[in-house]
Formats: C-alpha cells, structure tokens, sequence
C-alpha cells in the first residue's frame, strides 16, 4: 500500500540469494508493489536519468500522485536536462528515506535486490513488457555437424556494437530498441537513422542487427561506441562528425516478433527479402552485415581468421533453412574456436591510476618463445592477480596458460602478433619447459578446425 511495505518487502528480497523465496515475496505484492515494480522494470519505460546524487537532507512526505506524475513527466519527455534533475532533487528532498529510496530505485530502473521482469511476470505474467531475441548456441550445442557445407552456409561478421531492432509499424512509424527493449529517444543522429529506415524497410517488419558509432569514416571500438549509443538512451547527443549505422541481418514479420514467436521463412529466403530492401533503398546509415556463402569449414575458418585480423569479434554461422525462433537457435552458431597457448611470462603493465589495480598491475605481459607474437593478459581472478604479484621477481620468465579465440595479424610491416580474447588459465608447474612459438600457435588454429 505504501513506498515504505515496498522497500520492505525488496530489502527482505536482497537479503536472499534462494530465487524460491524471492519469488515467495514478489507474489505478496500487492498492486502498489506491482505498479513500482513496472515502473523501475519495464524496459519500455525510461526516466533519461542516469545518475542521481544522494539528497542533503530528507523530510517526512510519503510517496504519491505527484511523484508518479513526476515519474510520467520524465518519461513521456515534457521534464528533461537539468529541470528535469532538480525536480527529482526537489522531491528527494521531501520525502521520508525511505520513500526518497524508492522513487530513486525507480528512476533509476534498478531495484538493488535481484527481482527482475522474468521474475515478476513468473508471479504476475504479462506484467514486465518482454522482448523476443534469438541467440546463437555455441558449436558443441549446435546442428553444425549436420550441415549439408557443400550447398553453402552464411558465415557473417559478429559485429562489434550493440545489438537493435528496428521496427516498422503497417503505418509505416519507426522505433528503435535495444535487445533489452528500451526505445532508443528522439535525437538528431537516431532521427536520421529512423527516416533512413522508414525509405528502406517494408512496414509490418522487425529488423535486426547492430548499432555501431563511426566518426569521420572511422568505426569506433566498442567500449566507446557502446557508451555513446548508453548516452543517447539518456538523451544525450554525440559529439560533432559522429554518425550512426545499423547493420542488419534479419527481418522477421512484426507480429510474430513476440515472446515465444516463431517464423518458419527459411534464412535464405529472409536474407534475400532484406538484400533487396537495403540495396533498392541505398541509404548510407543502413547496410548489410558483412559476410558471404562458404561452402566448407575451411573457408568458413578464413573468414574467420580476416575478421580476427582486423580486429573485429569473430564470426556467426547460419544454416540456410534456419527458421526464427524467440529461443536459443541450433542453427545459428557463434563461431569461436579456443585453443590453449603456452607462453612466455616477460612482465608486468601498469595499473590505471585511481583503479584497484593501480596496486598491483594491468596485465600480464606474454610472449612466444620466437618473440614475433606479443600480448596483455588481464581480467584474471583477484587471488591469481594477487598472488603472482607477490611473486613477481620469482614468476618471471614462467610458462603460462593461456585460452584464445584465435591470433591477430599485424597491421604494419615488421608488427607483432597477438592473440584474440586471451584469458589467463594456469601457471605451468614442471610439465612445460618452454614457450610455444608463432607458428606452433598458428598451427593449433589450423587443426582445430
């Protein structure tokens, strides 16, 4: 009945790791509960506020129609920028703690207990707003083996951005959402994307793919260009000469891109419908991901490798026949192929200034034992980071493990090799006396096609 049962009732569920007994208290809300709950939840609504500071001081005001209709406001976009965070201020300052706590886990679409949409529409289904998504198995779960290689299978780019649907309404409006569900607002840059779509998409239609940032001509890696597409959900713009593209490689009918939903129009047949749409509409913000028909695993394995070298994530493999599913495909596989490398421990990187690792370092530096391949081991657990720090005069030149999706090939003359996606896996004891080489590396790649 009140902002202050609710915080309860998430705090009794944060203080239990059982997903029984947070379910058992998800089901006691009552329809207060239930309201907040879509409110901070639902991935259709956004508040364009990411990040609010604590209040300097609080009052005795319960939570009520005028923060919902605060709530309304910022998420319908008539309160936005800096009026918007003073009016949140303002209300934060009014409130009881604990009601201020909950209209800040509100808008801040975080209710800090692990409840999340699955859970609350397990206890209340068609609660949450649910989005369809078809992901890729892994080549060990997959039909792979069962291809028929020698009619062709599409081996595309695993794009290096953030994945979006674009939807065309029968009349013909667009949207834009993330693979959560959160609508992409109106700026500049997504507004142009938009128009572009309405010129090159069938209405009825939802469009996959990824979104990419390019500046100057220049796609920009992903950490930077993920953070700009996460500042434009909040309203954000882009800085001067930076454009957004949308790779596409599927297109399913708009009415059956709903939870559980099913489309058995062959691949083949999907794909050929959105060459024809892109290529007639001939709109720079929208293109094909990149990628061909291979027929075999080798030719399957070089594109592989090109994309690896360009350092780009890898590679997607699709049966022709696959249909769409909201479900985990069989046919639609992520290419990734690891194999282990014995290398070199020859130092230590810095850590960043201000970061934990400051004390300690930013990554293991490694080489073969010809030295022609050269790469930054990090990301390993604190205790291993930790203990080889302590034993940094005595670890180096030690062999260590390392698990890698595939090699880098120098962009220059004269470069070094790396490794891609390298993940730290053991310290070698007595078994390994020495490094790998180059070639010796290259050669596992080969034969684990």
């Amino acid at each position: 009945m009140t902002a202050k049962t609710f915080l309860a009732k998430l705090n009794a569920a944060a203080a239990t790791a059982k997903r029984t007994e947070k379910l058992a208290i998800v089901k006691s809300f009552d329809a207060w509960d239930r309201r907040a709950a879509k409110a901070a939840l639902d991935p259709t609504i956004s508040y364009y506020i990411a990040k609010l500071l604590p209040p300097v001081k609080t009052g005795s005001e319960g939570f009520g129609e005028a923060e919902w209709a605060l709530l309304e406001a910022l998420a319908q976009r008539t309160l936005t920028g800096n009026a918007a965070l003073e009016q949140v201020n303002f209300s934060l300052h009014d409130l009881s703690p604990e009601d201020g706590e909950v209209l800040r886990r509100i808008t801040l679409k975080d209710l800090r207990c692990g409840v999340g949409a699955t859970l609350v529409n397990t206890a209340f289904p068609g609660d949450i707003t649910e989005h369809s998504y078809m992901r890729c198995s892994l080549p060990k779960d997959s039909n792979i083996d069962k291809w028929d290689w020698a009619a062709g299978v599409y081996c595309q780019l695993k794009a290096d951005g953030s994945f979006a649907r674009v939807a065309r309404d029968k009349l013909g409006a667009v949207t834009v959402t993330t693979r959560q569900g959160n609508t992409y607002p109106s700026t500049p840059a997504m507004d142009r994307l938009m128009e572009d779509a309405e010129w090159c998409f069938k209405r009825g239609t939802e469009t996959h793919g990824e979104l990419t940032i390019w500046i100057n001509g220049e796609l920009q890696p992903r950490t930077i260009g993920n953070g700009m597409l996460n500042s434009l959900q909040q309203g954000g713009g882009l800085p001067h000469g930076a454009e957004i593209r949308f790779d596409c490689w599927d297109q399913v009918p708009l009415e059956l891109a709903v939870p559980k939903g099913r489309v058995k129009t062959p691949y083949k047949d999907r794909h050929a419908e959105l060459v024809k749409q892109v290529s007639e509409a001939g709109r720079s913000s929208i293109m094909l991901i990149e990628g061909s028909v291979v027929h075999s695993k080798t030719e399957a394995m070089a594109l592989y490798r090109g994309f690896l070298a360009r350092g780009l994530e890898g590679a997607i493999l699709k049966q022709p026949m696959m249909e769409w599913s909201d479900s985990t495909s069989k046919d639609s596989v992520k290419w990734k192929v690891e194999i282990d490398v014995d290398l070199e421990l020859v130092g230590f990187r810095p850590g960043e200034p201000g970061k934990r690792t400051e004390a300690t370092f930013g990554a293991l530096l490694c080489r073969t034992e010809d030295g022609l391949l050269e790469v930054g081991v990090s990301g390993l657990k604190r205790e291993v980071e930790k203990s080889l720090w302590d034993r940094r005069d005595e670890v180096i030149g030690s062999i260590i493990c390392v698990k890698a999706n595939g090699v880098m090939y120098p962009q220059t003359e004269g470069g070094l090799h790396s490794l891609f996606l390298p993940r730290f896996i053991e310290l070698r004891s007595g078994d390994k006396y020495r490094p790998d080489t180059l070639q010796e590396v290259i050669d596992q790649f080969a034969s684990a096609q």
